[in-house]
């Protein structure tokens, strides 16, 4: 049966990629939640880090960062 309005089908390059969206969308808001549920703690890092007022929204990009960097400095704490 082919393609049709009704039964749209999924390119083959395409359908590789559906099985890692769901785990992607879960981390992404996971990190979000994360951020917004200790934003007080985060917002007073950024400024210690930056000397800047972290937004309160910040982008994705920001979000990663910001943990990534304290990921990182919790591994150097830890083995010291």
């Amino acid at each position: 049966m082919g393609p049709d309005s009704n039964h749209p089908t999924v390119p083959d390059a395409m359908a590789g990629l559906i099985p890692i969206l769901g785990p992607l969308h879960l981390s992404l808001n996971l990190r979000t939640t994360l951020f917004k549920v200790h934003y007080a703690f985060f917002a007073m890092l950024y400024l210690g880090a930056t000397g800047k007022k972290l937004p309160e929204s910040p982008s994705t990009y920001r979000i990663d960062l910001v943990i990534a960097c304290l990921a990182r400095a919790w591994c150097i704490i830890r083995n010291d």
